[in-house]
């Protein structure tokens, strides 16, 4: 009998399908009955149960940070350097919106910072 009369008569695909279906009922059930004795017998569940998600979406575990080479003190001078820096990156960032954006509205005006004493000896001279 040829593959095409097979995929068209109505017996087979009845049949495939029912097949496919206990297969994968079958597939769920030796899952979950894998899982529950893993579970059951562990010492440490919320462990298991994370070491059993992350082997089903296939990722694996992590204890280090990408990159590192075990030199605890470079680490330390990286993220005091990385810390130590962003202020003032932000800072230049927020600044160059702000200069941008005064360019692109000519009729604006910006406000600039205002210190005590200025406002102080400004309302002592009126």
């Amino acid at each position: 009998m040829a593959l095409t009369s097979c995929r068209s008569n109505p017996a087979y695909i009845d049949i495939h399908k029912k097949t496919k279906r206990e297969y994968y009922i079958g597939i769920r059930k030796a899952k979950q009955k894998f899982f529950d004795t893993k579970f059951f017998f562990s010492k440490n569940r919320p462990k298991q149960v994370w070491n059993a998600v992350r082997s089903l979406i296939g990722s694996k575990s992590k204890n280090q940070p990408a990159g590192f080479s075990g030199d605890f003190e470079k680490l330390a001078n990286d993220f005091n350097r990385h810390f130590t820096a962003l202020p003032a990156q932000k800072i230049n960032h927020i600044e160059a919106k702000i200069a941008k954006n005064l360019k692109c509205l000519p009729n604006s005006f910006y406000v600039f910072d205002v210190l005590e004493s200025e406002v102080v000896n400004t309302l002592k001279a009126l």
